[in-house]
């Protein structure tokens, strides 16, 4: 059976686009902007998720709401985070 997990990302100000392998984190601003972040998910542990894009912007990974835990897993590309919440 396939598996598929959402990912939800709250950003202020801005916009994500989730694709294959990663999510793109675009400013609201020029339309020529480059990506201010991109994380692909592909760490396979740990508690950061790191900004591909060269600008730094690694992002901490934490339970919030309902959720009361989360994994590394296997992905359709690489790894991916699963959670219970």
């Amino acid at each position: 059976m396939s598996k598929f997990y959402k990912q939800l990302i709250f950003i202020s100000l801005g916009a994500a686009i989730l694709i294959a392998g990663g999510v793109l984190v675009f400013s609201m601003g020029d339309k020529g902007a480059a990506p201010i972040a991109q994380w692909k998910f592909d760490e396979g542990s740990g508690n950061y998720a790191y900004d591909s894009s060269g600008n730094g912007n690694t992002g901490s990974l934490s339970l919030g709401g309902s959720a009361t835990s989360s994994a590394w897993v296997s992905g359709v590309y690489g790894t991916a985070l699963s959670f219970d919440g």
